[in-house]
């Protein structure tokens, strides 16, 4: 035991001799011989030794593998009154004041008939994709459709159980207990990724002194394995999802699409602790990008380089005046029409921005907005604003964005100011490979809708009083129009960017009470919402939010309708100062061509791809094979970060977590290992496909902005493999009817 800890608290040793003269007893009745009650005598004599040694073991491999956690619990003391004692076969047991032992007379047997009735009632969660259009000629899509192709078209096979299985992607441990759990666990499965979430810190502490959990450590650093331990685990909304969220992605988001879950004990404790893992659920595999929209984003960014387009300066901090001028953060729902009086009575009291199509809406309602919010990469978002007749209303107008905007939807606007987005691969070039590139301020939490962009730059540019208009996430009637009547390209254009996204499946509370018919995409827009709130308050509780739309709840955001707004008497806004002082904390850099092509550096990311390929050049022979290759590319991937190659990881981890996750689902599909490795071979084959496209494609940037890259492809989405043909190039549509001229040729601001 370490000099610490024996200065800190006496040894954890039952003293009592009652605890022992029970067990004792217990023997006597079921007819333990002299021989047997001597053991036990023998094994409680020597539990002090054998407790400071276990412990003593345990630190010093936390010590190399878990710092943070040694220290913690080097000196730690043993809360008052918990004692430790030997069961009738010498297995160490802790008794706590008030409380019976944790275990009965055998805890390994108690923990083992444990797992095995969880074992044999619950199959693993699972996450299933379904085929997606591909409008743009995407690597990703096809190979992502491909594989669920050769997935749909196996044999129908029943879910196995975890046991079936053998081996399984991911567990959770809800309680370690005394540890014991953990090593039965262990040794009825193989892991590749284990995360031990224990609430009490102090039950960890015992199970320091009683499990070898050195050993256990050991064992999966030696294999490769995953090993987490989230101690003190809290279901407060935010902090288990945020440590889930780091797991996944230092391993790869992919082991999250196929976990099970065991308890040690079931109380509200651990039941609250499984409602914030389901809760966080569909944040670790959403909105997880892929490999062409990051060619699309470094494409797009070179041309924002090349034509000058400013960025927003590095520790941007407006003077108070102007953060204290109300945001209003409009979209398109349906519920912004019953708002559309007080924006026009009071569009000059708050600065304005229009998110995504409610630009069009807030035209033909007679609303100036200040800015319009955009996060698209698709040229046919430039369609639907060159479609608004007047000039003059977009010249009053500066874009909101990042660098991933297509170069034909930056020239709408006389006026542009983009962040970086982070976490993507333009963001990280620009900051490594351009002078004073690391000044350009990165935007976080804008995926994935327009509307969290808008409350993205609400934090971002500071401001203390930020409402939301139209941001309804949803519909409070199922059957009502998805946009506001105002919207001339839905109603007339004959516009329809859904495709498919939009299938109201979900109930969620409404912001003003009942329910509000919602789907995966508003679900997932609106929790990022609320995380984002309760991150920026947590950090400044002098910003406040008000919802005013009437759709999904918004937790963190007060609900507020727009008829109980007071703006009687508030200042008519000097926006032009506003915008002249925002444009003064911008940045731009003038940079060739040339230098755009050394900017992507292409050997890298061929070196990356390469060693992925060395990595998979052979076949796994067993589902835990598959596994532990699995998750060594999740760790070489994030290995990348915060090094030169990150930018090459940013790229490829979108796609590869996806297609990992669906050959999980062929690994898990069936008990019949032998089927499901057959069918797992030909979906490694088409990953290694698609490294070699992925390389390919990568050496044409700069040149692969949307449309421009249809040139590149020469006529195939990919290259031509024995196993895989590669699709013919399909004409990219057009966001309009053909022939559609909008009716209302002059904007006329409206005030009532």
């Amino acid at each position: 035991m370490s000099d610490a800890h024996q200065g800190n608290s006496p040894a954890p040793i039952a003293g009592a001799d009652d605890l022992l003269n029970s067990v004792e007893e217990a023997l006597r009745k079921a007819g333990a011989d002299l021989a047997q009650l001597e053991a036990l005598r023998t094994a409680q004599e020597g539990l002090p030794a054998f407790l400071e040694q276990r412990f003593a073991d345990n630190l010093a491999a936390l010590q190399i593998y878990y710092p943070q956690l040694q220290r913690e619990f080097a000196s730690r003391p043993l809360p008052p009154g918990w004692e430790f004692f030997c069961t009738a076969n010498g297995i160490a047991n802790l008794r706590r004041p008030t409380q019976d032992a944790l275990y009965p007379e055998d805890p390994q047997s108690y923990c083992r008939e444990l797992l095995l009735r969880q074992l044999q009632e619950q199959p693993l969660r699972s996450v299933n994709f379904r085929h997606d259009d591909d409008p743009l000629n995407q690597i990703h899509y096809r190979y992502l459709n491909e594989s669920l192709s050769l997935l749909n078209a196996a044999p129908p096979a029943a879910s196995p159980l975890a046991l079936d299985l053998g081996a399984v992607p991911c567990c959770y441990l809800l309680g370690a207990g005394l540890g014991y759990l953990a090593g039965e666990l262990c040794a009825t499965l193989e892991l590749s990724a284990l995360l031990i979430i224990e609430p009490d810190p102090d039950l960890f502490l015992c199970s320091l002194y009683c499990f070898d959990w050195a050993s256990l450590i050991g064992f999966f650093k030696q294999e490769g394995r995953a090993l987490e331990f989230m101690v003190g685990a809290s279901a407060r909304p935010g902090v288990l999802e945020d440590q889930l969220g780091q797991f996944y992605e230092a391993h790869g988001r992919f082991l999250c699409a196929h976990t099970l879950t065991v308890v040690h004990d079931q109380n509200e404790e651990t039941a609250q602790l499984v409602e914030a893992i389901n809760r966080s659920f569909h944040l670790h595999y959403s909105a997880l990008g892929f490999f062409d929209d990051n060619l699309f984003n470094i494409s797009h960014g070179c041309q924002a380089l090349l034509h000058r387009r400013p960025f927003v300066r590095l520790g941007l901090k407006l003077p108070d005046k102007f953060t204290a001028f109300p945001y209003f953060i409009v979209g398109n729902g349906p519920s912004l029409d019953r708002d559309i009086p007080f924006l026009r009575a009071h569009q000059d009291q708050a600065l304005i921005i229009a998110c995504g199509t409610a630009l069009d809406t807030l035209y033909h309602a007679g609303i100036q907005p200040d800015f319009y919010g955009c996060t698209e990469r698709t040229p046919q978002i430039s369609e639907t604003i060159r479609a608004l007749p007047d000039q003059n209303f977009l010249n009053a107008i500066t874009l909101l964005g990042t660098e991933v905007v297509h170069p034909l939807t930056l020239e709408c606007f006389p006026n542009c100011l983009l962040f970086g987005k982070y976490g993507e691969a333009f963001y990280s070039l620009a900051t490594r490979g351009l002078k004073q590139g690391r000044r350009i301020s990165p935007c976080v939490g804008i995926n994935p809708l327009v509307s969290n962009l808008g409350l993205a730059t609400a934090i971002m540019l500071g401001f203390k009083e930020t409402y939301l208009f139209g941001i309804d996430n949803g519909l409070k009637d199922k059957n009502s129009d998805l946009h506001s009547a105002y919207n001339a390209a839905y109603h007339q254009g004959g516009v329809d960017l859904r495709e498919g996204l939009y299938e109201m499946e979900d109930l969620v509370p409404g912001n003003f009470g009942g329910v509000c018919h919602s789907t995966f995409l508003y679900v997932l827009s609106r929790d990022l919402l609320a995380q984002e709130i309760a991150s920026i308050r947590a950090y400044d509780p002098t910003r406040h939010y008000y919802n005013c739309s009437d759709g999904a709840l918004i937790e963190g955001a007060e609900p507020k309708r727009s008829a109980a707004l007071d703006f009687k008497g508030r200042p008519v806004l000097d926006k032009r100062a506003f915008k002249k002082e925002l444009f003064e904390h911008s940045i731009s850099f003038e940079v060739s061509e040339a230098q755009c092509r050394e900017l992507c550096r292409r050997e890298l990311f061929s070196a990356l791809c390469a060693q992925l390929l060395k990595l998979w050049d052979s076949t796994p022979q067993s589902r835990y094979d598959y596994l532990l290759r699995m998750l060594r590319t999740g760790e070489l991937l994030h290995a990348t970060a915060d090094t030169e190659r990150d930018f090459a990881g940013f790229a490829l981890r979108g796609s590869v977590n996806s297609l990992f996750m669906v050959l999980q689902n062929a690994l898990c599909r069936s008990a019949d290992e032998g089927e499901c490795l057959r069918l797992s071979a030909r979906i490694a084959s088409l990953f290694r496909h698609f490294l070699c496209d992925a390389q390919k494609l990568y050496d044409t940037l700069p040149h692969y902005a949307i449309l421009e890259h249809l040139k590149q492809l020469h006529g195939k989405v990919g290259g031509d493999y024995p196993d895989s043909r590669a699709p013919e190039v399909k004409p990219i549509p057009k966001a309009y009817a053909e022939g559609y001229r909008d009716p209302q040729r002059v904007f006329v601001k409206r005030y009532s």
